[in-house]
């Protein structure tokens, strides 16, 4: 934990003295302006990311829902769902 924040505490040292070389090159509002840009395009990239996510989780469940052994298959709904906590009880 304690290596996690002299990370933390060094990246932002040097990330605001970058801004600050930055800023004195090309100008504050460009810097901001190139700021905003960078956290637009992770956005973007983390919305992508998770809808592709999502797919692939969709179509997982749907090949284990396929997948399922037959027994499983022809249990009575009840039964599928008390399995599980069923399970879940005896291994706590």
């Amino acid at each position: 934990l304690g290596a996690f924040q002299a990370s933390m505490s060094t990246t932002t040292i040097l990330s605001t003295a970058a801004a600050g070389v930055f800023a004195s090159i090309i100008g504050v509002r460009t810097v901001l302006l190139a700021g905003g840009l960078i956290c637009l395009g992770a956005a973007i990239v983390t919305a992508l990311l998770f809808r592709a996510d999502r797919a692939v989780g969709a179509v997982g469940a749907e090949r284990t829902a396929d997948d399922a052994a037959p027994a499983d298959r022809d249990a009575a709904p009840a039964d599928r769902d008390a399995a599980p906590a069923a399970a879940s009880v005896a291994g706590s």
